[in-house]
């Protein structure tokens, strides 16, 4: 007979242990839960063992063990919150110690970012002022906050129509040492450093790899004089 998940796990236990452990792993509900770990599936059982099999024990030790993952979740948004808190109070004090750089922090959600970063000199860039945007997961600092361009730029490592930023921090090398401000001082290195070989911009990569860097130049301050210049008057 074929066995899932929960029976795999449980083994030799009583057919009402098991029917109780598998409900609270595997709860019937229109809700997407995540997935129990076994550590989890060992807390059921533990439950479903300590637990009478009725309507009102089920509901109840079901309602145990939904809140210590609601808990769980809770504490890592608390945390998050607490860190971007920081970040922001960081930010405040040290306005002027990177004229480059300015973050400012949604009013209404801590989670949401917008940056403004100056073009770095002897680039293409220069003189240009471009706008980020940042979602910040309610995992940060575990897991890396999107950040993409508002502002339209001509990079072989950024998106031409959604933004999107090809940065290795940003993805499988994120370290939760990093911080908001610290990103954006990584995305001002790489518009001077730009990397050719894995690009998001494919025209822009091509004149790169094919050693048209006079094209590439011209294209690129094109493009911050049409969106980055700051308009005067």
């Amino acid at each position: 007979m074929k066995r899932n998940g929960c029976d795999r796990f449980l083994g030799p236990e009583s057919p009402d242990t098991r029917h109780l452990a598998c409900l609270l792993a595997f709860p019937k509900s229109n809700q997407r839960q995540p997935k129990p770990s076994s550590s989890s599936l060992s807390l059921c059982i533990s439950l479903a063992r300590a637990s009478q099999i009725t309507s009102t024990g089920l509901v109840g030790v079901r309602y145990l063990f939904l809140s210590a993952f609601s808990c769980k979740s809770l504490n890592k948004m608390q945390a998050s919150r607490a860190r971007l808190f920081k970040e922001y109070k960081e930010v405040q004090r040290e306005k002027t110690a990177d004229p480059d750089i300015q973050l400012v922090c949604d009013d209404s959600n801590i989670f949401k970012w917008t940056a403004l970063i100056k073009g770095p000199s002897e680039t293409p860039f220069e003189g240009g002022v471009f706008q980020l945007a940042f979602a910040v997961p309610e995992q940060y600092p575990l897991q890396p906050p999107q950040v993409r361009f508002l502002t339209k730029i001509f990079h072989p490592n950024v998106h031409f129509k959604t933004g999107e930023i090809c940065l290795d921090i940003l993805k499988n090398a994120w370290s939760p040492a990093w911080t908001l401000q610290s990103v954006c001082r990584a995305i001002i290195a790489l518009m001077a450093h730009p990397e050719p070989d894995s690009p998001l911009n494919c025209d822009s990569g091509n004149l790169l790899r094919s050693g048209d860097t006079r094209g590439y130049q011209s294209m690129a301050r094109m493009y911050t004089r049409l969106a980055a210049m700051p308009k005067k008057g």
